[in-house]
């Protein structure tokens, strides 16, 4: 499943607020208060449809013990005008369901709520409902949902008491826990590093395939995503070899352990490591549950993507995450110029990739898809893009120097004059001025 596009009204900061999405990766960028957490949020709650227990509905057996439900709107939700709120309120929203032979089943539903004192009306979303298991059930696998929020994994969530009585008895997890607070913005990555060391400790006692299997499948993943995308930068510094287990202690200690050999706790990683391996683990746990295989299809939301992360890393996350999860579709959101300057939307047919510019001006919000910009230098993307203040300075000095070597040296003027289309592009006003 991937989502198309989602209009947003009267949702937050939205009076009407309509965006495409690229169907493997979309990242947003904009100034703070455009709205980026906003939109995440507001497609993370779209798709709580999946999860209505309607008893006519075979899934109903599937996620009747989870603690997913179809998420109204908050009393925060709807749009502050002139001392109230504004309505009705709704997200509408276009999916679609891919088939083997190629075909895209086009979903369509809507969360709306006509007033403060009226519920969700569900035969917006009952359709699509239906659609989504009919195709589902009868599937070998099943979407992988995930949402990483700017406090993950940092602020844990709480754990049902349900899900402590699974994990206290040792046995294998049922797979609808793949989607256990997928929605959250909180973490239960914690869930998983517990499930991890429990399922590596009893194959260890007691051999078993598909605890083998689980084991493999989150070491070979976490390798792959610490391989170096580029062979002369090796941004994560060392490339892991998985995880193991410590069990002197009775309990056991979760290590990540690197191919020179070493190794230290999980929960000692620094803090931008822990976030991304973290991600992974999360992934790969879900993917398991739900389709015993940890090369799902699926979508990903990630608040501020470059978060805690060294430049050179920032600059790798995502396509090392796609490289990673080859059939998930990203959602991301950053302030990073590494990020946006490293995202080659020419990788894909056209709509596979998209960068969007969040805006504001004084007939509202909107939004402008910005064409690829793959290998802009870092202090472009700052200046052109993400409408950072550029240091004149540095702009005069360059335009002296044009200005002096015209005369003398057309070859080295043309050299200067490309860096400063480079740098400040073609519509600022000193390359008009200058002819460029």
């Amino acid at each position: 499943m991937k989502l198309n596009d989602i209009t947003l009204r009267n949702f937050r900061n939205f009076e009407e607020y309509q965006v495409t999405l690229g169907r493997k990766a979309t990242v947003f960028i904009g100034r703070n208060g455009m709205g980026k957490t906003n939109l995440i949020d507001g497609m993370v709650q779209s798709l709580s449809f999946i999860f209505s227990k309607q008893r006519d509905t075979q899934q109903y057996e599937f996620i009747r013990s989870t603690d997913q439900g179809v998420k109204p709107f908050k009393s925060t939700d709807p749009r502050y005008v002139d001392g109230d709120y504004a309505y009705p309120l709704a997200l509408d929203v276009r999916g679609s369901i891919s088939y083997a032979e190629g075909v895209d089943v086009i979903l369509s539903w809507s969360f709306e709520q006509e007033s403060k004192k009226s519920g969700l009306r569900d035969s917006r979303f009952r359709e699509a409902y239906h659609t989504f298991w009919d195709h589902y059930n009868g599937s070998e696998e099943k979407p992988v949902l995930a949402f990483f929020s700017d406090g993950f994994p940092h602020k844990d969530t709480t754990v049902s008491s349900g899900m402590k009585d699974k994990l206290k008895s040792g046995n294998p997890l049922p797979p609808c826990d793949g989607y256990y607070q997928w929605d959250k913005k909180q973490s239960c990555v914690n869930i998983w590093k517990r499930y991890f060391v429990q399922q590596w400790m009893n194959n260890r006692l007691t051999p078993d395939p598909e605890k083998e299997a689980f084991v493999l499948a989150v070491n070979e993943k976490l390798h792959e995503f610490s391989v170096s995308i580029d062979d002369t930068i090796d941004a994560m510094n060392n490339t892991v070899r998985g995880l193991l287990v410590d069990y002197r202690d009775g309990e056991g200690t979760l290590l990540i352990e690197f191919e020179d050999g070493t190794n230290k706790p999980f929960d000692s990683l620094p803090a931008g490591y822990e976030r991304v391996y973290s991600m992974v683990l999360d992934l790969t746990s879900r993917s398991f549950l739900l389709n015993r295989n940890a090369n799902p299809c699926g979508i990903v939301f990630i608040d501020e993507i470059d978060l805690h992360l060294h430049p050179s890393l920032a600059a790798d996350v995502l396509p090392r995450l796609q490289r990673t999860f080859p059939r998930i579709q990203f959602i991301v959101s950053t302030h990073s110029p590494m990020v946006i300057s490293n995202f080659d939307q020419s990788s894909g047919v056209q709509g596979d990739y998209l960068l969007i510019n969040l805006l504001k001006n004084d007939d509202g919000y909107f939004n402008r898809t910005i064409d690829n910009i793959y290998g802009l230098d870092y202090n472009s993307s700052l200046v052109n893009i993400m409408g950072a203040r550029q240091v004149e300075r540095y702009r005069d000095e360059l335009v002296r120097a044009y200005q002096y070597w015209r005369e003398n040296d057309e070859e080295r003027a043309g050299l200067i004059a490309n860096q400063l289309r480079q740098k400040y592009g073609n519509t600022c006003s000193i390359i008009r001025e200058l002819g460029l």
